[in-house]
């Protein structure tokens, strides 16, 4: 799959196969969604608030929050991918700590390369949040 005219595919909450949340992404010119653009099947647990961006040359990260253990408590995951829609980096973790929550993230991506991840946190599960980036 490329990303035609660069443009960045659409990133969406969905409860299908199964009731549990999962992340799906579209490219552009309504393209099918691509197996590796998928949390469901890969993760067990809710995966929520789906974020997209890209670069000029068609380079996309995708972060969510994401409860794989099923646990209640959310982590900011994130996952790169080349202009064909190949996993560039497969997902990993953004957030350090993983106590309380972590939700909402949002990621920018440079023409340079440079990414940035930002999200709300509630280390201490107080209920009081912060908002915590990280950059690469």
């Amino acid at each position: 799959m490329s990303f035609e005219n660069r443009r960045c595919p659409a990133g969406w909450h969905s409860f299908q196969p199964t009731p549990l949340l999962g992340v799906l992404l579209r490219a552009p010119q309504g393209n099918p969604p691509v197996a590796g653009y998928s949390t469901a099947g890969r993760c067990r647990g809710q995966h929520l608030h789906p974020s997209v961006s890209c670069d000029a040359l068609a380079h996309c990260v995708v972060t969510w929050a994401d409860d794989t253990d099923g646990n209640g408590f959310y982590q900011v995951l994130a996952e790169l991918f080349d202009e064909t829609g190949k996993a560039s980096r497969a997902e990993w973790t953004v957030n350090r700590v993983p106590s309380g929550q972590q939700t909402s993230p949002v990621a920018g991506l440079s023409g340079a390369g440079a990414l940035m991840v930002v999200w709300e946190d509630d280390m201490d599960n107080n209920g009081y949040r912060q908002i915590l980036a990280r950059g690469y």
